[in-house]
């Protein structure tokens, strides 16, 4: 299960890649593609999705889906919420 997932990652990558080939100024492609990289769930997605979101604010840097991503994907925004999700299984 765990293969096929990977497999349909990089198939929307690939397709994502294909449209950016196309068009460079395609926003919303480059959202998708980084959030697809998330989803690998390594440095590496984590790495290659920052990338996307900075190429989308390259072009629009009022864009807010890229300036989400790239908040969200913060390090210490990460680790804020990995506290915070702590925090409310204690106190619960």
């Amino acid at each position: 299960m765990l293969n096929s997932r990977l497999k349909k990652l990089k198939e929307a990558v690939a397709i994502f890649s294909e449209c950016l080939a196309i068009d460079k100024f395609f926003l919303e492609a480059y959202i998708s593609r980084g959030n697809t990289f998330l989803d690998y769930g390594n440095p590496e997605g984590i790495e290659a999705a920052q990338c996307d979101y900075q190429r989308a604010l390259a072009i629009k840097p009022t864009y807010v889906p890229a300036r989400y991503g790239v908040l969200c994907n913060t390090p210490s925004i990460i680790l804020v919420l990995i506290l915070y999700r702590f925090y409310c299984l204690i106190v619960s």
